[in-house]
């Protein structure tokens, strides 16, 4: 008896870790290295603490749960802006916000090299709550969003998790009465939803551990 109910753990054990469950789903850990935009140009002076920046992405990861990734801060550097007129002209009108014209405000000397990088700003102004900037690559945010709101529970983690999306590959999809995390503007439905077939290509470029 006592032989039979071991042979019958151990396949029970066997089935259990053939099955996955043991481990639980696959979770894939990105590195993040958090850059703080200081400047005499308020605009550019982002005045985030540590800890609010850690609770930024514990709603972050809340929402890229759904995928099985997770965003990692390995440290958070607060360096001076470039180019502090750029900026203000870009936020003026005066000059169109263009890849290489924001790229030009970041300071470059603690950039990862083909991971992750995301730098804060004060405000975008009315322009967007943030964007992704493939050349660089880094994700540049604002500590308030387009509606000059500084909301670091639902709005500030939406935008940064969805310009993150940009950086594994998701582009922007139509707004529906569903919602989508990619759907810019959409002020309806689950707004942090992403499909299975998001999920498929982000966790593909995840896999790189690599920006898109």
């Amino acid at each position: 008896m006592w032989r039979r109910s071991m042979v019958a753990a151990a396949l029970y054990a066997a089935l259990f870790t053939a099955c996955g469950d043991s481990t639980g789903p696959e979770v894939v850990a990105l590195d993040v290295r958090v850059h703080v935009l200081r400047s005499d140009f308020g605009p550019l002076n982002a005045d985030l603490s540590d800890a609010e920046i850690a609770g930024l992405f514990d709603e972050v990861n809340a929402i890229w749960q759904q995928a099985g990734i997770r965003w990692t801060i390995t440290d958070i550097i607060r360096e001076a802006a470039l180019n502090e007129a750029t900026y203000a002209a870009i936020l003026e009108g005066r000059l169109l916000p263009s890849g290489e014209a924001l790229s030009s405000i970041l300071p470059s000397g603690n950039l990862t090299r083909g991971r992750w990088d995301v730098f804060f700003a004060k405000t975008l102004g009315g322009l967007a709550g943030g964007v992704y900037l493939p050349g660089v690559p880094a994700v540049m945010v604002a500590e308030f969003d387009p509606t000059g709101a500084r909301d670091l529970v639902v709005s500030g983690p939406r935008i940064l998790a969805h310009e993150l999306g940009h950086s594994i590959s998701l582009e922007h999809v139509p707004c529906t009465t569903v919602g989508n995390l990619m759907a810019p503007g959409c002020t309806t439905g689950e707004r942090t939803r992403l499909t299975e077939d998001q999920i498929t290509f982000a966790l593909r470029q995840a896999r790189f551990n690599r920006p898109f």
